[in-house]
């Protein structure tokens, strides 16, 4: 068996689908608990039945951010032209 690292939202997520998976709430129920829509309860069932908690946990996990910066301009922002403002 794999540890799986989680946060804390996943871990809510995990404890909602055992409980909606033994039939112990509905999935509007789930829904509300989470804060999603009904259809992304369907989804997230058919993951945690298909992978258990792992299909759970994030596929971007470890995978850097599609908004990040280019690397030649992290540093040297100024040689482009732009200049932070003095306040």
């Amino acid at each position: 068996m794999d540890l799986l690292n989680m946060s804390k939202k996943e871990l809510s997520k995990l404890e909602v689908m055992q409980r909606l998976d033994d039939k112990r709430i509905r999935q509007k129920e789930a829904a509300s608990a989470l804060g999603f829509n009904i259809r992304q309860v369907k989804r997230l069932l058919k993951a945690y039945r298909w992978d258990g908690a792992k299909g759970l946990v994030s596929k971007r996990r470890g995978r850097p951010s599609n908004n990040r910066l280019a690397e030649r301009l992290n540093g040297n922002s100024s040689a482009y032209g732009w200049v932070q403002p003095l306040t």
